[in-house]
């Protein structure tokens, strides 16, 4: 069986437990993606996102330190130090802080927080979710010829084509399945291969043209990776205005980046955002 989810690490937040402006802010930014889009500027990066930090990595002047589980930080008088569970310790002038807060709270950290700061960083809300990723073994949309996406009100959720072919931008080349909230903890106490199954029966049953024609090539539960305790932030009620502006104040010498920080994107644009603002912060304190 799966690891059971640490329930003092993810916290689902579904509409009755979810701050109206995170709606707010959802459709928003989904309407200026679309707009950008309509423009003529791509929403992906030829091949795949990953081609984008994969790149920021190749002009990246020193080594970067992979495998390496931190698991304290302390804000010092001259340095800050970063803590790994190899016994290994990192110093710096600045240490800029990315992970969410969900895994942050599973760390040590030595800091003068702002109380408001400290009280995000324990409660912040998380979303739940397990993806899994399909390559098409036939156009199974052109059998049946409906569209290729599909919203459904059953444990797959979302169905989303992805197109990530450079040389073809039309060419379907994945399906990403997004399983949300009670679904995703359901899928989360069966084995990979029965969660699988589970999804791709479900989607034969309602789509029979399906059936056969997907093959699985990854499967991700986000809130049962140590590093993230669940996907992107999603705010209790009452949480943004409470502690929305404290909760990316510096510490010291530690800043705070990711998409959690962000004021006016979401996902990936979030993070860039607030890791262009946090750099700014760091090296204007030097």
């Amino acid at each position: 069986m799966a690891h059971e989810i640490n329930p003092g690490s993810v916290d689902e937040t579904g509409a009755h437990g979810s701050s109206l402006l995170v709606s707010y802010s959802s459709v928003t930014f989904g309407k200026l993606g679309a707009n950008i889009n309509a423009a003529g500027f791509p929403r992906a990066a030829k091949g795949g996102n990953l081609r984008i930090p994969e790149g920021m990595a190749r002009h990246v002047k020193t080594e970067i330190q992979m495998n390496s589980n931190v698991v304290g930080i302390v804000n010092g008088k001259d340095y800050a130090e970063v803590f790994l569970d190899d016994g290994r310790s990192l110093k710096g002038k600045r240490v800029i802080v990315t992970v969410p807060f969900s895994a942050l709270r599973l760390m040590k950290l030595d800091a003068p927080i702002h109380p408001l700061q400290s009280e995000a960083i324990n409660t912040l809300g998380y979303a739940i979710a397990t993806h899994l990723s399909f390559v098409p073994k036939r156009k199974f949309w052109e059998l049946d010829g409906l569209a290729p996406s599909m919203w459904t009100d059953g444990p797959a959720g979302r169905v989303t084509p992805l197109r990530n072919n450079p040389k073809d931008p039309n060419e379907i080349t994945t399906f990403w399945v997004l399983c949300a909230g009670a679904n995703a903890r359901y899928i989360d106490r069966m084995t990979q291969e029965e969660g699988t199954k589970y999804i791709l029966d479900y989607l034969a049953r309602i789509r029979p043209s399906t059936k056969g024609a997907l093959e699985l090539v990854k499967f991700w539960s986000w809130q049962q990776d140590r590093f993230g305790c669940g996907t992107w932030a999603s705010w209790h009620p009452g949480q943004p205005t409470k502690f929305g502006n404290e909760m990316r104040l510096p510490a010291g010498r530690i800043h705070f980046a990711g998409e959690h920080t962000s004021l006016y994107s979401r996902g990936m644009e979030g993070a860039m955002e607030s890791g262009e603002r946090a750099a700014f912060e760091a090296a204007g304190s030097l």
